[in-house]
């Protein structure tokens, strides 16, 4: 049976998931018990704080005290913005780090043991024209899909990922409709929808496709109350 001691399994090809863990002694083998693989404690952090843009990982200790983990990765060119909530995002079940650029987004494969970023088979994705910038990514629950949105444009590309690489999916630019620079894309929690901010005030809606290709919904972009 379990008791208190502490037992450490190190897991380096198993994706964030629950697993079923059984202990073998001289005695006989335990009952299976799910437990939690995670990442390691890491901070990760996109700074366009200068010319280029880049990815900075830390590890995290008990204490919360932070240490670089490597050196920091490019992302491309400077954007000349201060960034948005979506200019970097992880994506835990396929250890993935997404990150916006000018004309491009890079993807960083985690490290399972330590935590430390490495350029993804495919990254840096160029995204439409190498003059406008790509203000937020998103991705579906299951990682397959990457959202792209651009500044300038007013448009979102779509693309498939795969082990070998990305593909933007077909019909991708796909248009807000709104009057000026879209932001941040959203995709609801079932992964039915997705939501985009424009700067003109107003919400663009989407239904999404089995392959992530977005259709617009017939009320949108959708304005928001005083704008």
């Amino acid at each position: 049976s379990w008791t208190d001691t502490q037992i450490v399994a190190v897991v380096p090809d198993a994706f964030p998931c629950t697993r079923a863990v059984s202990v073998e002694t001289a005695i006989g083998i335990s009952n299976a018990l799910d437990f939690q693989v995670v990442l390691p404690r890491a901070v990760y952090v996109w700074s366009d704080g200068g010319t280029p843009v880049v990815a900075q990982s830390f590890s995290v200790d008990g204490t919360g005290a932070l240490a670089v983990l490597d050196s920091a990765l490019t992302i491309s060119a400077a954007l000349g913005f201060g960034g948005a909530t979506n200019g970097m995002v992880l994506h835990a079940p396929t250890r993935r780090v997404y990150a916006a650029g000018l004309g491009s987004f890079a993807a960083f494969d985690v490290d399972p043991v330590t935590g430390s970023l490495s350029a993804a088979t495919g990254s840096p994705v160029t995204v439409g024209t190498s003059n406008d910038f790509v203000f937020g990514v998103a991705v579906s629950s299951s990682g397959d899909v990457v959202w792209a949105t651009e500044y300038g444009t007013c448009q979102i590309r779509a693309y498939a990922v795969a082990q070998a690489g990305f593909t933007e999916i077909g019909g991708s630019p796909f248009l807000t409709g709104a009057a000026s620079g879209c932001d941040v894309p959203l995709p609801s929690a079932d992964g039915g929808w997705l939501f985009q901010n424009n700067e003109a005030g107003d919400v663009s809606s989407y239904s999404v496709a089995a392959n992530g290709a977005l259709t617009e919904v017939g009320s949108s972009p959708a304005a928001l109350p005083g704008s």
